[in-house]
């Protein structure tokens, strides 16, 4: 007679007695059934799949099966599967369906602990280890009976050494077995755990998620912890989620104010139109009289954001109302807020300088702490009084001091608008350029759209028109139109400007064809957007239209009581149709006025304007004239304006006999007008050093002119590219994104006029002065 009997393996065998008694009989074999060895698989392997394909995916099969029969044979029914949907062998072993059902299938086999062991096991996941006194506590059983199931499923194949699924597939199929409304309990039950255990906040905060439900008060408390280490790793989605189950599961009123400030921030961070629903809570939450002055203050800038102005009256109002008495601490930053906004949204915040204390300007820029305080104040200085070293510091410190982050982003933005309007344009293209790379790395669509159309202003009044269009584009594309509200005429504004100066007037048109809200009309954006449409109105000869715009937009500008040149130098714009309609006398009353605008002005709007007056001017003046309005562009780099004086100059040295100064003159001008790819421009002067003579042909460049139109950034990739390195290289060597060495060389062979880098001139230096020093060497000889 011949007896089979079959046990588990297990430490400890559930008929200990019975067992002992079967040993002991004289012709008793023990068999143990090990799992498959790696060789084992293979030959399994091999004898369902093919020689190649048994031998490339052997190792994979045996690491995820753990050696089990059952599963091995599933895994190759999915790759099979798999095999016959496609035209090629998988490169990687396939885990699908059959794999899953058959870890079910192993589980349902066996006593039912082992099941509800395996689901304690997905259930704690990677993150928790799943040790036998952890299941124990979460399934309700002894650490004894978890430890035989732990070896169980170990060496069932199912789980590693740790104590870990060799494969998420079966962690998922297990999770899967599990009905909605008892995997939520076992989650609830594993934070509670986890939380009594003092596990990271993180590890809690997803198994309330998970469970989708708050049940206990510290959960509250856990969640809002776990967003804000999310938000400093930049992962916004996760705490956005976690920021949700807050609210949803608290019941203080003070409290669900707070989480949902904090979801606004995250939401506008990604795009501003998503804030919607948050909005509406705070803006009950206003009627119910329950926002602290911080959170309306938070409110005004969300209503501003996707348009809704009248709302932000309403709530600024209740802001000056709770602010009380002017020697309330809040009523001077308050002061600032309502003065900003009274120049962004005229309309809407009139000035009331009665109603809160004034700010001394230079007082509030050195003892401002807070960076917000300290931004605005040093950019209403500018705004008021003109630019000032003040204004510059305070602007400076808070690009030193602060990060980049959702409590920040206001004052950086501030900063840098102050340093623009101040033609502090070299520090604040490096600045610009520097948090665009950070925002664009941290995935910040609104902070990076924000900030590129702060850097398309910045290029645009360097002459770098290119960059400018390019940048422009860029915001645009970061964040819906609904998104920009009345603030999306910024970025139309700077890309009209650029396209139509660089002669594309097609582009220009495109733009001028976006639809831009009628909120727009009762903004600082509608007086820029006036300014780029009249200059491409006048580009295009349409001189009666052009002069209307720019008349308007100086209208709306003195209506407002912001009429500075920093933001919209009308009154020179407005000159230039005077000129082209045979008015000098015009034009000139009318830059004689711009110059004389109460407070300094920069030297960029200074430059400019003398350029144009000396048009205006009789033929004696005009050369004295131009070169100051050289000098004045050449010291804030605007290489467009200084193109344009420049060619005016040589002209005028040409009419005065002086060949040698206008063939030089002109040839500069040539130089600078290539670097900004202004196309109009350049025809202009090809015709004018025909009359001049000498130089080089503009349809011959010479290279070393292209090479002078590179900026310095350009330079440094240029150089970096004719060496051979790779994009990946390059952006590693200079700190900066592939994405932007892209954008550079694009820019670079669009300026030397080639089409690969293979083009590039060999042995550039990595700094221009070399090569230039180079050149001056070789024009002595």
């Amino acid at each position: 007679m011949l007896i089979v009997l079959t046990e588990w393996a297990t430490s400890h065998p559930t008929h200990p007695v019975f067992r002992a008694e079967i040993a002991r009989q004289p012709y008793f074999h023990r068999i143990r059934l090990n799992p498959l060895t790696r060789r084992g698989v293979a030959g399994l392997l091999a004898a369902h799949l093919d020689t190649p394909a048994a031998n490339r995916h052997a190792a994979a099969c045996w690491r995820i099966s753990g050696g089990n029969p059952l599963l091995v044979k599933a895994l190759i029914a999915d790759h099979r599967d798999a095999a016959a949907r496609s035209v090629h062998d998988a490169p990687e072993l396939v885990v699908g369906e059959e794999f899953g059902e058959a870890v079910i299938a192993c589980l349902n086999r066996w006593d039912p602990i082992l099941l509800t062991v395996a689901r304690g096991i997905a259930v704690l996941g990677e993150s928790s280890p799943a040790s036998a006194k952890t299941l124990g506590r979460l399934l309700g059983i002894k650490a004894d009976s978890a430890t035989q199931s732990l070896d169980v499923l170990t060496l069932a194949g199912l789980l590693d050494s740790a104590g870990r699924y060799r494969h998420p597939s079966a962690a998922a199929a297990v999770l899967d077995s599990l009905g909605p409304e008892d995997r939520g309990r076992m989650h609830q039950r594993a934070a509670d755990l986890l939380y009594q255990d003092r596990a990271p906040v993180a590890q809690i905060a997803r198994h309330l998620i998970t469970a989708d439900q708050v049940h206990s008060p510290w959960a509250i408390g856990v969640l809002r912890e776990t967003a804000e280490t999310a938000l400093a790793d930049d992962n916004v989605d996760f705490a956005v989620t976690c920021l949700e189950l807050a609210y949803r599961g608290s019941s203080d009123r003070d409290e669900r104010v707070e989480i949902t400030t904090a979801l606004a921030r995250l939401e506008w961070r990604s795009n501003p139109a998503a804030t919607t629903e948050s909005v509406a809570r705070l803006n009950a939450a206003l009627r119910d009289g329950q926002l602290s002055d911080q959170n309306l203050l938070a409110l005004i800038k969300f209503l501003l954001s996707p348009d809704h102005p009248a709302e932000a009256g309403v709530a600024l109002n209740a802001l000056v109302e709770s602010a009380g008495a002017p020697d309330n601490p809040f009523a001077a930053e308050l002061h600032l807020v309502h003065h900003l906004l009274s120049f962004s949204h005229p309309p809407l915040f009139p000035r009331r300088p009665h109603a809160l204390t004034d700010p001394a300007a230079g007082d509030a820029i050195s003892t401002a702490v807070r960076p917000w305080t300290r931004a605005v104040t040093s950019l209403l200085t500018v705004l008021t009084e003109g630019p000032g070293a003040n204004a510059d510091a305070a602007a400076d410190h808070v690009l030193h001091s602060f990060a980049l982050d959702d409590e920040t982003i206001d004052a950086l933005l501030l900063a840098l608008l102050a340093l623009v309007y101040s033609d502090r344009l070299a520090t604040a293209a490096r600045w610009c350029d520097a948090l665009i790379e950070e925002a664009s790395s941290r995935r910040a669509k609104t902070w990076e759209a924000l900030l590129s159309n702060i850097g398309a202003d910045i290029a645009l009044r360097q002459g770098d028109l290119p960059l400018a269009a390019d940048r422009a584009r860029a915001a645009l594309s970061r964040i819906p139109a609904q998104g920009w509200g009345a603030s999306i005429g910024s970025p139309l504004a700077s890309l009209i400007m650029a396209t139509t100066a660089m002669g594309e007037f097609g582009a220009a048109a495109a733009a001028l064809k976006q639809a831009v809200p009628k909120s727009m009309a009762q903004t600082w954006f509608a007086p820029q957007y006036l300014r780029a449409r009249g200059h491409y109105l006048l580009a295009t000869n349409h001189l009666t239209a052009a002069l209307n715009d720019f008349e308007s937009c100086g209208a709306l500008m003195t209506k407002w009581n912001i009429d500075q040149p920093a933001l919209a130098p009308w009154r020179r714009d407005a000159a230039l149709v005077h000129l082209r309609l045979g008015e000098p006398e015009a034009a000139s009353e009318l830059i004689t006025q711009q110059l004389r605008i109460g407070g300094s002005i920069g030297p960029r709007t200074k430059g400019a304007s003398l350029r144009v007056l000396a048009e205006a001017a009789d033929p004696d003046q005009r050369p004295h004239l131009l070169a100051e309005a050289a000098q004045q562009l050449r010291s804030c780099g605007d290489r467009f304006e200084l193109a344009l004086t420049l060619a005016d100059l040589g002209e005028v040295y040409h009419r005065l006999g002086d060949s040698a100064k206008a063939r030089e003159v002109t040839q500069q001008a040539v130089q600078a007008a290539r670097s900004c790819e202004a196309a109009p421009l350049q025809q202009r002067l090809a015709a004018v050093q025909t009359t001049v003579g000498g130089g080089t042909p503009a349809d011959e460049p010479d290279e070393n002119d292209g090479l002078a139109a590179l900026s310095d950034a350009e330079w440094r990739v240029a150089s970096l590219a004719s060496l051979r390195h790779t994009n990946r290289a390059i952006s590693r060597k200079l700190s900066i994104t592939e994405s932007t060495v892209e954008q550079h060389l694009t820019r670079i062979y669009r300026k030397l006029k080639i089409d690969s880098r293979t083009q590039l001139p060999e042995g550039l230096p990595f700094r221009r002065t070399a090569w230039a020093a180079e050149v001056r060497r070789d024009h002595a000889g």
